[in-house]
């Protein structure tokens, strides 16, 4: 067993034989190199506090590319449940919408989102999300004790009205440690936020020639704030439109804000493409089946427990033959057959609440979708976390001049910054 730390503690146990204390600098990638081995499982517990949220995710990637040239089997990653951020549900789980609101929740949302990306690159990662850790020599349940034993009266008293039902969800330390283990020694791939979809085709009628099948992830009922959530109303004030909610669209203004929007039905991902994966057959006769397989991977922004997967037909001029549409809840109970053909192909789409860049991977332009009105500059930062690129605010950035690998974009505000990753190839 190897731990990599800044500095090597100065009260271990000499005698202790099993660990292998190794001194490296995780925001200098150069110093990772040779400390991993090829099989080699890394659980990674660093954050550095009161800090910037590109210093955070430099460094979880250094640590990410660094597994991925060594080589390793695993990479789990220990963040925490506040990434939910403000819920008004009394409990959360792995469906639960992240919404974070603090620096600190979007930071560390930050660095799942960098993990679960990795996995794009055949990188097997885990996310274990504890919430308030206590343990041996632990400073927290010990700050709230003299706190309520010499804080001042009132304040405690306040605390006692605001906090006073709010449950604590203490974790010991030793249920932490055995859940990375389980999470390590786990015979099977993780798959980090991979959605794996199979499609039954029962064919009723015979049919001939090419038909093709999609598969679309489709988010019901997005509401945020900002400006590219506003939208444009050709209805105002004219002909009559109701919606589902019976809301009338000719009353609502010709630019309504953000807090009266509601989109349904958003499409999140499209595979293989807008095209279709062929059939593998040509011909199907009456009950035939055939079942085709997708991969999607989940953003973590997404309501899981508002994602409709949608699979449809293509006939041979590329109409909408047939379709169905299930919940991922529905799907699950019902079963995946993995024994299949398909594509792991996916484009991603583009909804009111993402800021995207792509491609990615690229190696001449890239562009940007939803960028924040109020965009200042951009800089583009490489995994030694030099900026290699700084530029005005603009769309479409030529980057055919940058080497190969795995670079921080960095989309700066008066009152914001924002970041995406993306690979040169």
């Amino acid at each position: 067993m190897k731990a990599i730390v800044r500095s090597i503690p100065t009260n271990l146990d000499v005698d202790q034989k099993t660990v292998t204390w190794v001194e490296a600098d995780l925001m200098n990638p150069s110093s990772l190199i040779g400390i991993l081995s090829e099989g080699d499982i890394v659980i990674n517990l660093a954050y550095i506090p009161d800090s910037d949220k590109l210093k955070n995710v430099t460094l979880i990637n250094n640590i990410i590319e660094v597994c991925i040239r060594s080589k390793v089997s695993r990479l789990l990653h220990c963040s925490t449940a506040v990434v939910v951020g403000n819920t008004k549900t009394d409990r959360i789980n792995e469906l639960s919408p992240c919404k974070p609101s603090t620096l600190y929740e979007q930071t560390k949302l930050a660095l799942e989102v960098c993990v679960l990306s990795a996995s794009l690159r055949g990188l097997d990662v885990g996310i274990l999300r504890p919430t308030a850790i206590v343990g041996y020599g632990g400073k927290n349940l010990l700050k709230l004790a003299y706190s309520l034993k010499y804080g001042n009266q009132f304040s405690n008293y306040f605390k006692t009205c605001v906090l006073g039902k709010m449950p604590m969800h203490l974790v010991p330390i030793r249920n932490v440690v055995e859940a990375l283990l389980f999470l390590s020694l786990l015979d099977k791939q993780l798959d980090g936020n991979i959605l794996k979809v199979s499609l039954d085709l029962d064919f009723q009628l015979p049919t001939s020639g090419t038909h093709r099948v999609i598969c679309t992830l489709v988010e019901d009922s997005v509401t945020g704030s900002g400006p590219q959530y506003y939208q444009a109303n050709y209805y105002s004030g004219g002909s009559s439109l109701v919606d589902v909610d019976g809301t009338d669209w000719n009353a609502k203004p010709s630019n309504v804000p953000d807090y009266l929007m509601v989109y349904r039905h958003v499409a999140r991902a499209i595979s293989p493409s807008f095209l279709g994966d062929p059939l593998p057959s040509n011909f199907y006769g009456v009950g035939d089946t055939e079942t085709v397989c997708f991969e999607f991977t989940i953003d973590p922004s997404w309501d899981l427990n508002k994602i409709h997967i949608v699979g449809m037909l293509l006939d041979v001029q590329g109409m909408v033959d047939n379709a169905s549409s299930t919940t991922i809840a529905q799907a699950e109970y019902d079963g995946y057959s993995g024994n299949c053909s398909g594509s792991t192909d996916v484009i991603y789409l583009d909804g009111p609440d993402n800021l995207v860049v792509y491609p990615n991977p690229t190696s001449n332009n890239l562009y940007i979708n939803n960028m924040p009105e109020n965009t200042e500059s951009i800089n583009i930062i490489n995994i030694e976390g030099k900026t290699v690129l700084n530029i005005n605010a603009k769309s479409i950035i030529d980057i055919s001049k940058l080497s190969k690998g795995l670079y921080v974009i960095k989309f700066n505000g008066s009152e914001f910054t924002e970041t995406r990753n993306f690979v040169v190839k």
